[in-house]
């Protein structure tokens, strides 16, 4: 009897998996975790590999899968990370305050010096990965949304001067759409309106930007959200490295 129970003991633990978040993983979980910890706090895969005696190439490579189910967890579960899907896509598809933050993220020289931190100079990354990196850096953003959205204590010059523009063309379209005589002139006034109000929230998320990133700090965000809604994420959907990795 006490044989059959310690050989089912046995078997239960033989069965269990050696890393719940990765699937098949040769790399223990304790390890996993490790990189994880790392990705959450934005360091570099050359620091984490001295910090930790993993090889670069197996941090570079879950880096990469981290990122993609990082991008995964935002859009099943829209209230994580700060509601960033929520700001994002809140109906299933990026709005246009999410396009312009990803522009204004993708202008920032915190992402400059990201790019410069991950990368050497003769192995720059892929397109695909680029897009990786700024919807990385985009969540790490809002996950600051208190200071993203704070109105703004004094605007800067480009700011007040694409308010300037917006009040003269305004003003214009008021003058001209009394007169049918000039009602092209009217429409064509408005969609440059339109236009000049896009430039006018871009130029807002880039002070903002600007403002949460200062001296071009990569660890933007709170690491501690990071790892812990991705860990949870990942005990439900684990990564699964493809054959060729």
């Amino acid at each position: 009897m006490k044989k059959r129970k310690y050989q089912r003991q046995k078997q239960a633990k033989k069965s269990r998996p050696h890393n719940r978040y990765v699937l098949g993983a040769k790399l223990s979980e304790y390890r996993f975790l490790k990189i994880l910890k790392g990705f959450a706090e934005a360091k570099t895969v050359k620091d984490l590999n001295a910090e930790s005696g993993i090889s670069e190439k197996t941090i570079r490579d879950t880096y990469w899968e981290l990122r993609k189910k990082l991008f995964a967890a935002v859009h099943t579960n829209k209230t994580s990370f700060n509601n960033a899907g929520c700001y994002l896509f809140p109906f299933g598809k990026i709005e246009r305050q999410g396009t312009l933050l990803m522009e204004a993220v993708a202008d920032s020289g915190a992402f400059v010096d990201l790019i410069d931190r991950q990368y050497s100079s003769n192995r720059p990354p892929t397109d695909e990965q680029v897009g990786l990196l700024v919807f990385e850096m985009g969540i790490r953003v809002l996950c600051k949304s208190p200071s993203m959205r704070r109105k703004l204590a004094e605007a800067s010059a480009p700011v007040v001067q694409c308010q300037r523009e917006l009040e003269s063309l305004v003003a214009e379209i008021e003058r001209v759409q009394t007169d049918l005589a000039n009602r092209w002139t009217a429409g064509y006034l408005k969609i440059e309106l339109e236009h000049k109000l896009m430039e006018l929230d871009l130029l807002k998320l880039q002070q903002n930007l600007e403002a949460i990133t200062a001296d071009h700090r990569v660890s933007i965000d709170p690491s501690h959200m990071i790892f812990t809604q991705l860990r949870s994420f990942l005990a439900k959907n684990p990564i699964q490295f493809s054959s060729s990795s």
